[in-house]
């Protein structure tokens, strides 16, 4: 984790840092306007983050918040060595089988064709 400062709506002036954090909002869909100002629309979409990893949701970002930001942001990927062990212990995929052709489909049924209205026949 990087040394990072302190932001809140009263406090932040380190545009860099505030430009990283509405980056990291925007990128887990909790912001749209990166403009480096923390303001109120940057203050509710961190309530809003800190709301969703269960953190205490006071607007302010401090080093628990950072954290769950980073690992939010960028979720550790599991190892190279595990995905090659997993695919070595996989069965060798035997020759695939030949396609089934595919079944036939009954032809759709026409619906019955309307009879003309009977005339009516009019006396006077």
């Amino acid at each position: 984790m990087t040394d990072r400062s302190w932001l809140s709506v009263t406090t932040a002036t380190n545009t860099h840092d505030v430009r990283a954090l509405q980056e990291s909002l925007r990128e887990l869909g909790h912001l749209s306007l990166i403009d480096g100002r923390f303001g109120i629309g940057t203050q509710r979409a961190v309530v809003a983050f800190q709301n969703e990893k269960h953190l205490a949701a006071d607007g302010n970002v401090g080093p628990v918040t950072w954290e769950a930001l980073d690992k939010a942001s960028h979720p550790t990927a599991p190892k190279p060595k595990a995905k090659a062990a997993e695919k070595a212990a996989e069965p060798e995929a035997a020759e695939p089988e030949a396609e089934k052709p595919a079944a036939k489909k009954a032809p759709a049924k026409k619906a019955p064709a309307k009879k003309p209205a009977a005339k009516k026949s009019v006396t006077t």
